[in-house]
């Protein structure tokens, strides 16, 4: 690719250096090509995503993208169609549809009284039968435990 095209069909794959959710941008460092080790501008409106959501990115998360030449002089270059790699959910695609799954899930849970037990949802040691009672603990004792049977 030549470094005087507008823009480029070429994908990158590259690694999010860092990204401001508030803000909305951030920067991709490059992995291969001709870009290679070079950090790219990157803003929320480059990501692509399936649905209708909040676009944002992760640090660490790897990415395949294009880029475009701006007139910025600090960051001549943008980029842009922003996905994940192969195809694959960028991070916010991936926390936005489990918390639409966990949602869903809450809200047909609403009013039928979840039953946990206190202390843990664990199987209980001992036969229905028995009968447990706390004992004080004696000064200077070595005991491990408060409860006897």
């Amino acid at each position: 690719m030549s470094n005087d095209s507008a823009s480029s069909s070429e994908r990158y794959l590259g690694r999010v250096k860092w990204f401001n959710n508030k803000a909305g941008f951030g920067f991709v460092t490059c992995l291969d090509g001709d870009r290679k080790g070079e950090d790219v501008f990157v803003h929320h409106t480059g990501v692509n995503v399936a649905s209708e959501q909040y676009k944002y990115l992760v640090q660490g998360e790897y990415v395949h993208f294009s880029v475009k030449k701006t007139e910025n002089t600090d960051h001549p270059w943008q980029a842009t169609d922003v996905r994940g790699v192969y195809g694959g959910w960028l991070m916010c695609e991936t926390r936005h549809e489990i918390r639409k799954t966990t949602q869903a899930y809450n809200q047909n849970k609403k009013g039928q009284g979840t039953k946990t037990r206190r202390g843990g949802s664990g199987p209980r040691e001992g036969s229905s039968n028995d009968e447990w009672v706390m004992e004080k603990q004696q000064r200077g004792s070595n005991k491990n435990s408060n409860y006897s049977q």
